[in-house]
């Protein structure tokens, strides 16, 4: 099992140890947070010194995006830097395979489609209860509730990926690898053997995104609206854990992202039966 640490500032370098043999480095959720083309130097000679093999995090873009993305690409294509892209854009992945083609793409865990809502659990574990009666516009109603069929309980913990045409998509794209979450629920994870592997992120998962960012300053009276022809940064200085009596675990906001936490971790056994081969651990929220 290969331990990467996924690490999105360079200020956060320190936490890097070793017992990780790979770095993931950059930003999955905002282009405003894509590294410089000196702070991926830093990451790149921090491996360079550490021995680890590396991997450049990439975000969702637009154009504008995707031209800061580019300079990061043609330097370390330049440099003959042999290394993993992930990738979370579709457009990214068609600017690797058109100039960048020494650099290796990763599906990233925004495009593998999981079923991330934390409350899936607590619906799956719900036993049956008594039968509930209702009154309606003067009729009446017996409701029966049941636990939810078995093949339900497969489809919340299936992704995407697990369709034949998908999986032959990704290769003819060359991509052979794919990151996924660590879902509450579990995982079930049909890769083609020897031709597909996939890394599962710990204890952070996201559960959604967005491009209008909602990061206010908090502190200030004064309302403020974030989008993202709008930022501040703000997502640097806050952290928001948002609790609710519907929903079983406490979700974490952080710039246009939602986040579970979840520190169980499937035994190294499980893991590789289900051809997940990559633990990338997040010592903080990675925006």
């Amino acid at each position: 099992m290969e331990h990467a640490i996924f690490i999105s500032k360079t200020r956060n370098l320190k936490y890097i140890s070793p017992k990780y043999k790979r770095l993931y480095f950059g930003n999955e959720f905002c282009e405003r947070l894509i590294p410089q083309v000196s702070e991926l130097k830093r990451a790149i000679r921090c491996c360079d010194v550490n021995k680890l093999d590396f991997s450049l995090v990439t975000s969702y873009v637009t154009d504008r995006g995707l031209k800061n993305i580019e300079k990061l690409f043609a330097w370390l294509q330049n440099n003959r830097i042999k290394c993993e892209i992930i990738i979370n854009d579709y457009g990214v992945l068609d600017l690797m395979n058109e100039k960048y083609q020494t650099l290796k793409p990763v599906l990233g865990r925004l495009l593998t489609k999981q079923k991330r809502d934390p409350r899936i659990m607590e619906l799956i574990k719900t036993e049956p209860k008594e039968p509930v009666f209702l009154k309606r516009d003067d009729e009446y109603y017996f409701i029966f509730p049941k636990k939810i069929p078995d093949i339900l309980v497969s489809y919340y913990k299936e992704t995407t990926i697990n369709v034949p045409l998908i999986q032959e998509f990704l290769l003819s794209e060359r991509i052979k690898r794919v990151e996924l979450d660590n879902l509450f629920q579990g995982i079930n994870l049909k890769l083609l053997k020897d031709k597909l592997s996939a890394s599962l992120y710990v204890p952070y998962g996201y559960i959604t995104t967005t491009r209008h960012c909602t990061a206010n300053p908090f502190r200030k009276k004064k309302r403020f609206f974030c989008s993202i022809s709008s930022c501040k940064k703000e997502c640097q200085k806050y952290i928001l854990k948002l609790r609710n009596p519907s929903m079983p675990k406490v979700i974490y906001k952080k710039g246009n992202t939602l986040f579970f936490k979840n520190t169980k971790i499937p035994t190294e056994r499980c893991l590789k039966e289900k051809g997940i081969n990559r633990l990338v651990y997040q010592p903080e929220i990675p925006v």
